[in-house]
């Protein structure tokens, strides 16, 4: 409830009081690393994931968790680490796979990223990590079309995700279509520059610098 109404401080006060009076439970070690991975804390984060592990080394969900942790602490290999115990754990936990492959886009290992985004869409298809991940392996093989239409079914459920849209232009423009991947180029950078979105401003640019000198000219 604190989280919903944005209040932080609230909810892990609440989430350590929870670990101090029940410590052998891992769910409120799970929920207060969760909360200050949020708040970008990630040793304090890392420190609570750790211990839930220790205290039931045989939840799938925790590893994925600090998985996602060692993810946005851009420490691709141990997050893979992670959901690699995940999937001993469980081998069709979609998030799992889902996680994995993008942690291997990002080490640029695209046919191994292109492989697992497959097996987390086979397990559920509208899984949109992986429908990102299989978009963009898609792109660096060539195969523009089939990158489109992963990223138009992404679009639908996340259309202001400015990075998607940047890509889905650069698709549409590798496959000829210059008219529709300007208005992607287009719309990118108006949703970056709404909501300070610097690197996502940048990447419009780097993929399209004809925009900045549109700007330039005016």
């Amino acid at each position: 409830y604190h989280m919903i109404l944005g209040q932080h401080d609230e909810a892990e006060a609440e989430a350590s009081h929870c670990v101090n009076k029940y410590p052998d439970q891992f769910r409120f070690r799970l929920m207060r690393g969760g909360l200050r991975m949020e708040r970008q804390r990630y040793d304090e984060a890392a420190e609570d994931f750790n211990a839930a592990i220790r205290i039931d080394p045989k939840v799938p969900g925790v590893y994925i968790r600090r998985g996602q942790l060692w993810h946005a602490s851009e420490d691709y290999d141990r997050a893979i680490e992670d959901y690699d115990r995940a999937l001993v754990l469980d081998p069709d936990l979609h998030a799992a796979w889902s996680g994995r492959c993008q942690g291997l886009l990002e080490l640029g290992r695209y046919p191994e990223a292109l492989d697992n985004a497959n097996a987390a869409l086979a397990i559920h298809n509208e899984d949109p990590g992986a429908l990102y991940v299989r978009s963009r392996v898609h792109i660096e093989m060539g195969l523009y079309k089939r990158a489109t239409t992963d990223l138009n079914r992404y679009l639908l459920k996340y259309p202001d995700d400015v990075e998607a849209r940047c890509y889905r232009g650069l698709a549409k423009e590798k496959a000829g279509n210059r008219k529709g991947a300007r208005k992607d180029y287009a719309r990118a950078y108006r949703i970056a520059e709404e909501i300070g979105d610097e690197d996502g401003a940048a990447l419009v640019i780097r993929l399209f610098p004809e925009l900045k000198q549109r700007k330039a000219r005016r």
